[in-house]
């Protein structure tokens, strides 16, 4: 058999009759030699149980009465090395209309398929497990899930039409794509519709600090914008949290120019934690004055996060600032408290498009 992919308690491997997910409890099993990507490898499959978990045929161990991971103790008895070369698996060729059963657990090309709409300029995941969905240009759809733990999580989806190259996995019935890096997702032909896919004119995703995009400014109170990686590993993202005090604190992006597309958009992740302050507000201008109390601003409607009792960013959908089209404008977030009432903003992936 020939190892396809892995993921962090699990690969999938495949041979010319199918694909199947293996269940191995294995700490850095990436690290393992005999499941790199490519490697032909050969299991003993006396003592381990082959069965349906979610409507997925996997291999594993009995746990209770369900197919559960092969302990690391017990790796040794089970997999071996065939010591032959690593060959690039092939991928098996299907359009979204063309997907079965049989074709669970293979590596697969996904031939001509595009984000939907309400999805672009979103990440691959914020926060927990997240599902985007994939379209071909009759119509047909699949969902594509990213893990939040995966290295490009953080990452924004293309916003064009491509190739896309996954395991296909089911859950209860519904089929879904894993991808193992964002190039298998490498999607820069023109959409369906014609259309070019957006240009990201300006982007920060607060990794370096609040760098010289931003400029904080702080009307009231001594709190003020900072960032931070507290929860989301080595994510970072801007952090604004007024304690049991008064403030108003501004973040104020550097000019941004909306000229050389037809339309324009903007799209962040945002959220709330904590008491039920007042909401983080987003504004833009034309005619910043360098001082937030005295610009003419325009309040931008955009959903923001509005479960305040748990961790996990939303995003925004695509803004529209065609309005603004052929000016130099910025971006601001508006950050206000009391010492009654005081939510924790954060903030990420900020991003103006041009499209």
């Amino acid at each position: 058999m020939t190892k396809r992919v892995i993921f962090s308690n699990y690969i999938y491997i495949e041979d010319a009759t199918g694909g199947i997910r293996v269940n191995i409890n294995k700490t850095n099993l990436y690290q393992d030699a005999r499941f790199k990507v490519g490697k032909e490898i050969y299991i003993k499959l006396n003592t381990l149980l082959i069965g349906s978990v979610n409507g997925e045929l996997q291999l594993g161990q009995l746990f209770g009465n369900n197919v559960g991971q092969i302990a690391e103790a017990d790796v040794y008895k089970f997999f071996f090395d065939s010591k032959k070369p690593l060959a690039a698996p092939v991928p098996t060729e299907r359009t979204i209309s063309q997907l079965t059963m049989a074709d669970v657990g293979r590596w697969i090309k996904l031939k001509d398929v595009e984000f939907i709409n309400t999805d672009l300029g979103n990440n691959y995941a914020s926060g927990s497990p997240t599902n985007r969905t994939l379209k071909d240009c009759n119509g047909n759809t699949i969902i594509l899930r990213t893990s939040h733990f995966a290295n490009f999580a953080s990452e924004e989806i293309d916003g064009g039409r491509g190739d896309v190259y996954a395991i296909l996995s089911v859950f209860n019935g519904t089929y879904q794509l894993w991808i193992p890096k964002q190039i298998h997702a490498d999607l820069d032909n023109p959409r369906c519709d014609g259309s070019i896919p957006p240009t990201k004119i300006f982007a920060e995703d607060f990794q370096n600090g609040l760098t010289a995009n931003w400029t904080k400014v702080s009307v009231a109170g001594t709190q003020e914008w900072t960032t931070s990686n507290q929860g989301a590993g080595s994510n970072y993202y801007a952090v604004m949290n007024g304690g049991a005090f008064a403030n108003e604190d501004w973040l104020v992006s550097s000019e941004i120019s909306l000229s050389g597309f037809g339309n324009y958009s903007l799209s962040f992740d945002s959220d709330g934690m904590g008491a039920a302050g007042l909401p983080l507000q987003v504004f833009i201008t034309d005619s910043y004055t360098g001082n937030p109390t005295t610009t003419n601003w325009t309040q931008l409607t955009a959903p923001i996060d509005t479960n305040l009792g748990a961790w996990g960013f939303i995003n925004s959908g695509l803004v529209n600032l065609n309005a603004y089209a052929n000016k130099n404008v910025r971006i601001a977030f508006k950050y206000t408290s009391s010492a009654t009432a005081s939510t924790t903003w954060e903030l990420d992936n900020v991003k103006v498009l041009g499209q």
